[in-house]
């Protein structure tokens, strides 16, 4: 459903372009590079009034951003290529 939300039929996106596009429509951010300090400056269990840092295992957001690339490319709405592309696309006879 999030990628049919984030990815029309017939336009097929680069893999960073669909996080991009995920951050931005549904503030999901799955832990690339660009997202540590995004991940860093929110307060994910606010308990005072004040903004507090949070701890990154940066390792541990890298695996999750292979892992969620391979689960995108397994239920077949991305292909990976040799060249490290993934491109993120969807069937239109798929309902």
């Amino acid at each position: 459903t999030i990628v049919a939300a984030t990815v029309p039929p017939g336009d097929p996106v680069e893999f960073d372009v669909f996080l991009d596009r995920l951050r931005d429509s549904f503030g999901i951010v799955v832990g690339r590079r660009a997202d540590f300090e995004i991940i860093r400056r929110n307060d994910l269990q606010p308990s005072g009034a004040h903004q507090k840092s949070v701890s990154v295992n940066e390792n541990d957001l890298r695996v999750n951003v292979t892992a969620f690339r391979d689960l995108i490319v397994d239920i077949g709405f991305a292909k990976s290529y040799a060249d490290g592309r993934t491109i993120v696309t969807t069937d239109e006879g798929r309902r």
